[in-house]
């Protein structure tokens, strides 16, 4: 079976650079720079100063926004496990003559962090009937897109980062 979802995933990254155009690679590589760590990190600690500090409330339900942020960080960690037990490399690391045309982090390819950590925002954000979960979703369906359209990344890793994304969500919503 790991054989088969392997010939599938090189086949569909030699597939993906038919499709790549300039416009939509500029637009793919702003897009994935949004689900970086770092990014991350700046959106929770301004939503933090905005919302516990300023006294700023510019989203509907900021409070809750800010703890569904707890469901990506989960990922992030549980993620990075899997990625060094699993250590399945990219594909620009081990497919002959493929380039990835997005910035290429060193860490391991399975799962997804970009997919996992977006899908669990926005399971998290669905699961609540938070009002921007619709916007949530949309952008966290764009984010996953962008990582196989710059190829970096082979579609089972972001099915894996998805489903990593959805099981933390419904973890925290649990819990909550």
């Amino acid at each position: 079976m790991l054989a088969a979802i392997q010939r599938f995933d090189e086949s569909a990254m030699r597939k993906v650079v038919r499709w790549q155009r300039e416009p939509f690679l500029v637009f793919f590589r702003i897009l994935t720079e949004t689900g970086y760590g770092h990014s991350w990190f700046l959106a929770s600690a301004f939503l933090w100063w905005a919302t516990y500090q300023a006294h700023w409330l510019f989203l509907p339900q900021q409070a809750q926004l800010l703890f569904a942020m707890y469901a990506p960080f989960m990922c992030w960690g549980v993620g990075h496990g899997l990625k060094k037990r699993i250590r399945r490399p990219r594909p620009a690391h081990v497919l002959d003559n493929y380039t990835a045309r997005g910035r290429t982090p060193k860490d391991a390819s399975f799962p997804s962090s970009h997919a996992s950590a977006s899908v669990a925002l926005f399971t998290f954000l669905t699961l609540v009937h938070h009002p921007i979960a619709a916007w949530v979703g949309l952008w966290s369906a764009l984010l996953t897109f962008s990582r196989y359209y710059l190829g970096v990344h082979y579609p089972s890793d972001l099915v894996g980062g998805a489903l990593l994304g959805v099981l933390c969500a419904v973890i925290l919503y649990g819990v909550a």
